[in-house]
């Protein structure tokens, strides 16, 4: 079967990882919130050898003297595809094809189901965190905005506008000083909570550009440039990427950051070879198996994500 490189995961959302071990996974990562733990997570370990580190964090951090470098360990998960149908009548190559894209298909569903989930429980977690503002300081409490009246020279529609994207640069920031790297860069909401945002309220604001105008978003930013990426971003509003999935609950939206070689936050590792090429395992019965795992990695991984709650209910 044609192999399939690892590359071909890359997404907004979460960065993937080679295992070159189908069984164990090992991410290495520098976390400058050492000081403030009082229970190590459960796998991590300091890390004496760097030999299964995919990207050397010393690179990231050349100014600082002697980082602590640390290591999660834990187990991989097993993904079983099943075999094509016994009856198909086709060649070889294109079995192998059909199996291929059965793979990967079924891969990144399943990933991405996973993540969801994770994102899903960790977002709530810092949202309840003492360690942070209330949750009214982010929420869209759209019965406040209103009735904090009209912005001089707008409309109302365009004045709540304004103030839900106040919130979200709001909550940027909070992932900026709280999880110590930068500032949220993505939205993640269910369609239904888009489409009401959308029809409402983000039409009026003029930084916001859906999926058929990202030429013109590209064109006013000097040091952006279009990526492949794209293709699962349904649009753009300011700094933050708009990015849909079923699996959300209505009316929330989860403001999170993608890391980079820096890891910390959700991380996903899949079993390839040393050029990055998914591996597997061929069952006597025909059937495919994967070997992958979605991960939080960091000391406080919760605080890369925060669970924002949109009130649409208006006073009479």
């Amino acid at each position: 079967m044609e192999k399939t490189n690892i590359s071909s995961l890359k997404n907004k959302l979460y960065d993937v990882y080679p295992s070159y071990n189908e069984h164990v996974y090992g991410i290495g990562f520098i976390d400058f919130n050492e000081s403030e733990i009082k229970n190590m997570p459960s796998g991590v370990i300091e890390d004496e050898d760097d030999e299964n580190i995919q990207a050397n964090p010393d690179k990231i951090y050349q100014g600082v003297i002697g980082p602590k470098r640390w290591k999660k360990i834990g187990d991989m998960k097993s993904l079983i595809i099943k075999p094509l149908p016994s009856n198909l009548n086709t060649d070889d190559e294109i079995k192998n094809r059909l199996k291929n894209t059965m793979m990967m298909s079924r891969l990144e569903s399943k990933i991405q189901e996973d993540f969801i989930k994770k994102v899903s429980e960790i977002s709530e977690l810092d949202r309840s965190s003492k360690d942070v503002p209330p949750p009214e300081k982010f929420d869209i409490l759209l019965d406040e905005f209103k009735n904090k009246g009209v912005i001089e020279g707008q409309t109302e529609s365009h004045s709540i506008a304004r103030r839900i994207l106040s919130n979200f640069i709001k909550c940027g920031s909070l992932i900026a000083t709280h999880g110590r790297i930068g500032p949220g860069n993505y939205l993640l909401m269910n369609n239904r909570t888009y489409h009401y945002l959308d029809s409402e309220y983000l039409h009026n604001i003029t930084d916001y550009y859906k999926s058929d105008d990202f030429s013109n978003y590209y064109d006013k930013r000097k040091f952006a440039e279009p990526s492949p990426e794209d293709k699962t971003v349904k649009a753009k509003l300011s700094s933050f990427d708009i990015i849909l999935d079923k699996n959300i609950e209505d009316d929330i939206i989860i403001e999170g950051r993608k890391n980079g070689d820096i890891k910390i936050g959700i991380c996903v590792v899949v079993w390839t070879d040393k050029d990055g090429n998914i591996l597997y395992n061929e069952k006597d019965d025909g059937s495919l198996e994967l070997k992958y795992n979605v991960v939080d990695v960091g000391f406080f991984p919760e605080r890369q994500y925060y669970s924002i709650h949109v009130n649409r209910i208006f006073s009479l």
